[in-house]
């Protein structure tokens, strides 16, 4: 599912991610998540290949990306402005 609204797209991802993030923490510590309409779609090494992915696959702006583990930085406002959605 495509969604126009980003920001209703990180919601849902970041309410995915805290569900799994305990097991994704004891398994998956410091890899990257990628996450698109509240699922997490696959894990990888490295954030420029789960960019890759997302945008190859949803488009820019449709995905989130997360090292897994890494607790979250405020961005203020320039947060609206980052791509892809960030959940960190």
């Amino acid at each position: 599912m495509t969604t126009d609204d980003p920001m209703r797209e990180l919601r849902k991802n970041i309410a995915a991610y805290e569900t799994m993030r305990e097991r994704l923490e004891r398994e998956h510590l410091g890899k990257i998540a990628l996450l698109h309409d509240g699922e997490l779609i696959h894990i990888l090494n490295d954030r420029w290949d789960a960019y890759v992915v997302g945008t190859e696959r949803f488009g820019r702006g449709q995905f989130s990306i997360k090292k897994i583990g890494q607790r979250p930085v405020s961005l203020g406002a320039a947060a609206s402005y980052t791509e892809p959605v960030p959940i960190d």
